[in-house]
């Protein structure tokens, strides 16, 4: 028994000498690289503020909102795909060098609401995304970030 508590002893030792401001940085890196924003939102444009065809299509008819059994066409389609390639650019970018990162990954928790109105079967993906952006939400993004340095500017 004793083995046991020293090697539970050790084990904690070494995991808390680890900085939580690089875990804090790889859980932002992992929103940046594993989930799927940044990459669907590359695909919504044909150029600057020119929404592609595909993106279009998909708000304007395939894309369908599954709330409490009933089936709604996406409100307002082509503002809804302007506002999702957006804030599938804009907010994964700034989750990963740390700028207004809990009001970020605020924002992804409202998208990934809303994807998972359009896909139902999908919440155990869903449900991981979101609990990467909920550790930024209550935790923020660490030492290492655009959001440390500038409080750190303001305070001065």
């Amino acid at each position: 028994m004793n083995a046991i508590v020293n090697l539970t002893n050790k084990t904690n030792a070494i995991f808390k000498a680890i900085p939580v401001s690089i875990v804090l940085l790889l859980v932002r890196i992992g929103i940046f690289y594993s989930t799927a924003f940044y990459a669907s939102g590359k695909l919504k444009w044909d150029g600057w503020f020119e929404l592609s065809r595909s993106a279009k299509f998909l708000f304007g008819s395939e894309f369908k909102l599954n709330i409490f059994g009933a089936v709604y066409d996406m409100p307002f389609p082509n503002t809804s795909a302007f506002l999702a390639g957006i804030g599938e650019i804009v907010l994964p970018l700034a989750i990963l060098i740390g700028f207004a990162s809990r009001l970020s990954a605020l924002g992804l928790i409202i998208m990934t609401i809303v994807i998972q109105l359009i896909f139902p079967d999908a919440w155990k993906l869903h449900f991981g995304w979101s609990v990467y952006f909920m550790v930024i939400l209550v935790m923020g993004p660490g030492k290492i970030s655009v959001d440390h340095l500038l409080a750190g500017f303001f305070k001065k």
